[in-house]
């Protein structure tokens, strides 16, 4: 049952937007025209007003279209304070650690879904939602999340037009690599808010472009906002993006510095999964560069994950590096192929077999390679290289000069 005065709040003038994507939503979710919706209640045009917050509404006719639409409109303080921190806090989580809490915190936020989409927070915790599975395997409910709040974008304020655009140009680059598109809504998000993740996005997407200046400039600016955030897991992780352009813009003397700092940072937040993430991506460079410091980065990593019993995941892509690390510099280092357990790296492994052996790679295995990398969860900075560097072998080995021109246009993996 609805009462009169849990509503009075709800039509005042400010609060109009949350009325409008209350019954919007909602309409939608039950897929119930406006038409259907408004008959004996009001004329569609004035429904319509309504749900774009337009016109200030009567109690009892907020009444009858609750009441059909089965809303119990609760806006009662407890629930609203904590689910309000809930999804401040999911936010946050989001933009420092990942996905280490913010797990947590948003399955909490989904078990009261059926409640919270009766509140004045429903965009907020759509948007979490988008955020949630945006990048990831569950694009069905990426979309249905990114559909209801496309219904409703009228009504967003600053805040949620930038988390809109934000997280959907992430999709679009995890999950479609479509990074011009990408970039689009990383614009659109910027005339709302500026963020240390917006440039870093940013500086990704022109990366993978083949923008490396542009990728330079943003991602100068992603430091600057990360300092000013005090967001010190991001500042070791755009260290590590920034030795990796400045790697691929060919400035030798300079790229190392960059690593170097990333590791610091990762050292004293205590963070191992970064500072693996940074050690590996480094060594990997240095064994192609035949750098000297690649023994003593090989065995820090060895050392780190004898120490650290929750970096056994690693265990695979070590092996990977152990087995270039034995053919670039020393055939005495152990390689253990049975250690290769998961099934990409096992594959990777069969290509750098070929590649060590110098066999000519064809196009099939490449492709395959791609769908796996793109699959199989296996997406960062290091597996970005050395898919690259494996593309090149094939255009290489088989004299595809054209197509490797073409690609490398259009975009660099």
């Amino acid at each position: 049952m609805i009462f009169m005065n849990n509503l009075k709040l709800l039509i005042q003038k400010e609060n109009l937007t949350v009325l409008g994507s209350i019954i919007k939503i909602n309409r939608i979710n039950q897929n119930m025209s406006q038409q259907a919706l408004s008959e004996g209640i009001c004329v569609p045009s004035y429904l319509s007003k309504i749900e774009n917050g337009e016109v200030v509404p009567s109690l009892e006719m907020i009444r009858l279209i609750f009441q059909e639409l089965h809303i119990e409109y609760t806006d009662e303080y407890h629930f609203v304070k904590g689910n309000k921190d809930k999804l401040v806090s999911f936010f946050e989580e989001l933009n420092l650690n990942g996905f280490i809490k913010s797990r947590e915190i948003y399955k909490s936020l989904e078990s009261n879904e059926n409640k919270l989409i009766h509140s004045p927070l429903i965009i907020d915790y759509y948007i979490a939602k988008l955020a949630f599975y945006c990048g990831t395997n569950h694009q069905d409910k990426f979309k249905k999340a990114k559909k209801t709040i496309q219904s409703v974008e009228g009504l967003l304020n600053k805040v949620q037009k930038h988390r809109y655009f934000f997280y959907e140009a992430i999709n679009l680059l995890v999950k479609e690599k479509d990074f011009i598109r990408a970039k689009e809504k990383l614009v659109l998000a910027k005339e709302s808010m500026e963020s240390g993740h917006l440039y870093y996005f940013l500086a990704n997407v022109d990366f993978k472009l083949g923008s490396y200046y542009g990728a330079v400039i943003y991602a100068e600016k992603a430091l600057s906002f990360y300092l000013e955030e005090v967001n010190i897991i991001c500042v070791s992780l755009i260290h590590q993006f920034q030795g990796i352009l400045i790697y691929h813009l060919g400035s030798m003397d300079l790229y190392e510095s960059y690593f170097e700092k990333a590791i610091l940072y990762a050292q004293k937040i205590k963070r191992n999964d970064i500072l693996l993430t940074t050690l590996t991506l480094y060594l990997y460079i240095q064994i192609k560069e035949k750098k000297e410091n690649a023994t003593t980065l090989f065995n820090h990593i060895k050392t780190l994950l004898n120490t650290d019993q929750t970096l056994s995941e690693y265990t695979s892509l070590m092996q990977i590096l152990a087995y270039l690390f034995q053919n670039k510099f020393d055939e005495s280092i152990q390689f253990d192929r049975g250690a290769v357990v998961d099934k990409y790296y096992q594959y990777l492994y069969e290509i750098f077999e070929m590649i060590n052996a110098n066999e000519v790679i064809n196009k099939e295995k490449v492709e395959e390679l791609q769908k796996r990398y793109e699959q199989d969860g296996h997406q960062n900075l290091l597996n970005d290289l050395i898919v690259e560097d494996i593309w090149n072998y094939f255009i290489e080995s088989n004299r595809f000069y054209k197509q490797g021109y073409l690609k490398l246009k259009n975009n660099r993996l």
